[in-house]
């Protein structure tokens, strides 16, 4: 959910906390971090909601284009410490990276989110 961070309206978090609460077929939820920017303290405030109320999440860096590749790679191992001290079971081991200019990381990305809604099953799954 795009919004949360520096400009939300004071009601954003009352809302997607209610959304996160009632939705029962939730299968994941995807926590998008700017990869030019890098983790911030909303995405920090993001991250407790979810581990909170227990919710299996997958953190996304985006825009990877955008930063050069240097960033980009400070900025990903920064989210792997930060995925490593603060998460539980309930976030997906590895960081996805994707850009949607270049295409980077799009398909790989778009292959989970189908074989965990079972649109996309692997070799031997039953």
């Amino acid at each position: 959910m795009p919004g949360y961070g520096f400009r939300h309206p004071e009601s954003f978090l009352k809302a997607v906390e209610g959304y996160l609460k009632t939705r029962k077929s939730l299968k994941i939820t995807f926590l998008l971090v700017d990869g030019k920017v890098g983790f911030q303290k909303w995405d920090e405030v993001a991250l407790d909601m979810l581990e909170e109320f227990n919710i299996p999440y997958g953190l996304v860096m985006t825009k990877i284009d955008k930063a050069i590749p240097s960033q980009r790679l400070r900025n990903m191992l920064y989210l792997q410490q930060i995925r490593d001290k603060y998460t539980s079971v309930n976030c997906f081991s590895q960081p996805f990276m994707v850009s949607s200019i270049t295409g980077e990381g799009i398909a790989y990305f778009q292959a989970y989110i189908a074989h965990i809604t079972g649109n996309l099953l692997l070799e031997g799954s039953p």
